[in-house]
């Protein structure tokens, strides 16, 4: 036992000389590849390396970085910030700072981490670990925040946000990018308008293959999204989200899909939303610039000479290409007990593209297209619609002339615009009014439309009807 002490003793020096070595093997292989990665970055346009540099201890180290980077044109980000209403974004971007490292390697759920470094500020942590085969997977903490903030117009915003977390995944050899964020509960206020979020998750995958090929999938799910000003309001229950996007040279594919469960809109409520809607053979250089002139036009409240042309000429660059939008499925479920949809909708639209587009030539637009159509709306929600109709002018006349009309009042007043609905959907040659519900099928092909195969009228007639 005497003799067994002192050699245990010897294997535990030996084993913690080994590890300690290992750590600083992996510093010095840190520091190696820092320099290896800054002379990469600097053979890069879109990054400038005024410091990355890294410094190694036996357990820990020191990353000093000082950098200025900036998208490509046509790269993801830049496309998704379009998309998300973020055109004018700032042209570089100033990244500088320190972060302690704790050289590995260190055991975890995801394998042998090399090292992991932690970088704070104000109400933010990250803290990001490498992995042999150069996965970096990362992990944000952020803290609550109640306090005023500028918002838009230099105006005060108040927000009041509870401690959220994120977390971060980065392979390299595969250009894949995964981010999630989850918030317990989010709160805005600025001058009468508020904005709440709960129990929020938000995914994203962006996988970039070149420049002009990527794929992206986002993901987003609330228990509620609350919208409300001095004189109306939205509250969304159950909001779940699925964006699916893709870029292959120089067409773009989009599909999202949405599903809402009981919510308010104004006045308008409902049991249930579903949304399926396929985008397909845009152009993507029209199709971001279109993103693009919109957001713009957006921020500055008008649309002027100029953007409107920008704007004409991004659609028929786009029409050009021969997309096609496919809303497989646009329904509403407008009370508790239905047992199918009370609105619905379905469209395909498809254009055969061509050189010469003249979107002020509507009747050769049309006649170049194929589209099918159909509406759904049983006499249930047409009576709730006239319900929500006779609600809305009774508000009006409140506020505009200061008359207030009885609930018998609003309820005759609904009972005139259903019968006046039904009489004119009667009528209509184009709806078909049966089992308790209006229903119309159309399809436009060779110039002409039809209901059920049966040709019903040339598209210059269409044209006339609706006087274009």
């Amino acid at each position: 036992m005497k003799r067994f002490l002192p050699l245990l003793a010897l294997l535990v020096l030996v084993l913690l000389a080994a590890y300690s070595a290992a750590r600083f093997y992996t510093g010095q292989t840190l520091s190696q590849a820092v320099d290896n990665l800054a002379q990469e970055l600097a053979a890069e346009p879109e990054i400038e390396v005024l410091t990355l540099a890294y410094q190694p201890g036996i357990f820990h180290g020191e990353l000093e970085y000082d950098l200025r980077v900036r998208a490509p044109a046509g790269h993801p980000l830049l496309d998704t910030a379009r998309i998300l209403g973020a055109g004018n974004l700032p042209r570089w971007l100033n990244l500088r700072g320190t972060a302690a490292v704790s050289q590995g390697p260190h055991p975890s759920a995801d394998g042998l981490i090399l090292a992991w470094a932690r970088q704070s500020w104000p109400g933010l942590e990250l803290q990001a670990g490498l992995r042999p085969d150069g996965m970096i997977l990362g992990t944000l903490t952020g803290a609550a925040y109640q306090g005023d903030i500028t918002g838009p117009d230099e105006l005060p915003l108040q927000v009041d946000l509870s401690p959220w977390e994120g977390s971060l995944r980065w392979q390299p050899d595969t250009q894949r990018l995964d981010l999630a964020l989850t918030l317990q509960h989010l709160l805005v206020d600025q001058a009468g308008f508020q904005g709440e979020v709960r129990e929020a998750v938000a995914d994203l995958e962006l996988t970039v293959m070149t420049g002009d090929q990527w794929q992206s999938r986002t993901q987003f799910q609330a228990d509620r999204l609350e919208l409300a000003s001095d004189v109306s309001g939205t509250r969304l229950d159950g909001v779940q989200l699925l964006a699916l996007a893709e870029r292959a040279g120089d067409r773009i594919e989009n599909r999202l899909e949405v599903d809402i469960g009981p919510s308010l809109v104004e006045d308008i409520d409902w049991q249930s939303l579903e949304l399926r809607l396929a985008l397909s053979g845009l152009d993507a250089e029209a199709y971001m610039t279109l993103l693009e002139e919109l957001a713009i036009a957006t921020e500055a409240r008008q649309f002027g000479p100029q953007r409107q042309q920008n704007l004409i000429r991004a659609l028929e660059q786009l029409v050009a290409a021969g997309p096609t939008v496919n809303l497989e499925r646009l329904a509403l479920r407008l009370f508790e007990d239905s047992a199918s949809d009370d609105l619905a909708a379905a469209l395909r639209l498809q254009h055969d593209g061509g050189d010469r587009i003249d979107l002020y030539a509507p009747a050769r637009l049309l006649e170049q297209s194929q589209v099918r159509l159909h509406l759904l709306a049983t006499r249930g929600a047409l009576l709730r619609i006239s319900q929500w109709r006779a609600e809305a002018d009774a508000r009006r006349l409140a506020i505009e002339r200061d008359i207030l009309r009885t609930e018998e009042q609003i309820q005759r007043a609904a009972s005139s615009y259903y019968r006046n609905t039904l009489l004119t959907l009667q009528f209509m040659p184009l709806v078909t009014m049966a089992d308790g519900k209006a229903e119309t099928h159309l399809e436009l092909r060779d110039g002409a439309v039809y209901r059920n195969d049966e040709r019903l009228m040339p598209v210059a007639e269409v044209v006339r009807m609706l006087g274009l």
